[in-house]
């Protein structure tokens, strides 16, 4: 669905900027390529203490560039389970707004007294808002109540109403 590829569009941006692109020095890549030289001056090079000093300073260089990647990492991942929390609760808003709009649909329906076209817009509208979160299909049964379920198979509004819950991380961590 649109909200999934969102999600995922917007961690590989914040990825992409922490990284770098191939011709910015200051990536990630080319502290690691650093690190390295400065390895290898350290064990070909006649000047120890200068050679010490300058793998220490890349060494460090490349471990803070890790841990700052390392965060965003950490910051993106709590970020998108927090959206996810939110996209559910709206998904579960419009499930149990369906379920309510089923019953007078079915209750009207069943008085054969007056019509549901705008019972049953309210209920396209919000089956509609489902349909950008999640990938679903539905049909309406022959008392006139919606069915909702995955495109996996999953009842979310059938004869019973699947509750659908995420309690987001407070914190995120790579340990």
């Amino acid at each position: 669905s649109l909200a999934y590829y969102k999600t995922i569009s917007d961690a590989y941006d914040i990825l992409q900027n922490q990284l770098g692109s191939l011709n910015d020095d200051s990536t990630l890549s080319n502290a690691l390529t650093d690190l390295e030289t400065a390895f290898e001056a350290l064990t070909t090079g006649t000047s120890k203490s200068v050679d010490t000093a300058t793998a220490i300073e890349a060494a460090t260089s490349f471990f803070n560039k890790l841990n700052a990647l390392s965060d965003k990492i950490q910051n993106q991942r709590l970020a998108s389970d927090q959206e996810i929390s939110e996209d559910i609760k709206i998904v579960q808003d419009c499930r149990d707004r369906i379920e309510s709009l089923n019953a007078q649909i079915v209750k009207v329906k069943a008085g054969g007294i007056t019509s549901t076209a705008d019972l049953e817009d309210l209920r396209d509208a919000a089956i509609k808002e489902i349909s950008t979160y999640i990938d679903i299909d539905y049909y309406e049964n022959a008392t006139g109540a919606m069915n909702i379920y995955t495109k996996s198979g999953i009842f979310l509004l059938g004869n019973e109403a699947l509750d659908i819950t995420h309690e987001a991380a407070g914190a995120m961590s790579a340990y």
